[in-house]
């Protein structure tokens, strides 16, 4: 039987799309449900990544590393300025999974930030995505416009901060276990997984 795991994250997290990549070549069967957790969110102000030498730092001593041994593309950080909000991004992916095209909108939409460096905050790239997922670009922008999965997202990112304790991310969740933060490697993973079986 699969192992179910809920795991937290944002688009725009460099450590949640590691974690992606690292459950990518995992190789296990697992039942993962996302759940969003939006770093910034509307009206707070935006902030700039790319000019920020704190964050350049620490990704660069963090994931520079890993993503080098591992032959992982990253832009760290990318060059979108400001780093765009992801409630658009999120709205999108809810539209996706309930056509069976969740799971590669959302690889998608990590790819178009981190590797791609595009605004994922602009709905002309996301339904771009969208498109390239297989869906339908004006039912996608029809619906993201008439703002159809607003009251979803907002809903699930009250659920992670409210309902779960969210605080960071990524978090993944099994039962009442989590593991917070950045996971360096597959051993480490493969070793907390182990120990939530």
């Amino acid at each position: 039987m699969a192992l179910k795991l809920i795991i937290v994250s944002d688009f725009v997290c460099p450590y949640c799309y590691w974690l992606e990549t690292l459950l990518d070549r995992l190789g296990e069967q697992l039942e993962i449900i996302h759940v969003p957790y939006q770093l910034t969110e509307p009206p707070a102000p935006r902030i700039d990544v790319w000019n920020d030498p704190v964050r350049r730092v620490r990704y660069a001593e963090t994931l520079g590393p890993v993503c080098q041994a591992q032959g992982v593309e990253m832009c760290l950080p990318p060059r979108v300025i400001p780093r765009p909000y992801t409630d658009l991004a999120f709205q999108g992916w809810c539209f996706a999974g309930e056509r069976d095209r969740g799971e590669s909108f959302y690889k998608a939409v990590f790819q178009a930030y981190f590797v791609d460096e595009r605004d994922i905050g602009d709905l002309s790239v996301l339904t771009e995505l969208a498109e390239n997922c297989g869906l339908s670009g004006q039912d996608f922008r029809a619906a993201l416009v008439a703002g159809t999965y607003t009251e979803t997202v907002r809903r699930q990112s009250r659920l992670s901060r409210d309902l779960l304790g969210i605080h960071m991310v990524p978090t993944i969740l099994s039962g009442k276990k989590r593991l917070e933060g950045f996971v360096p490697n597959l051993i480490e993973l493969k070793a907390w997984l182990d120990a939530v079986r």
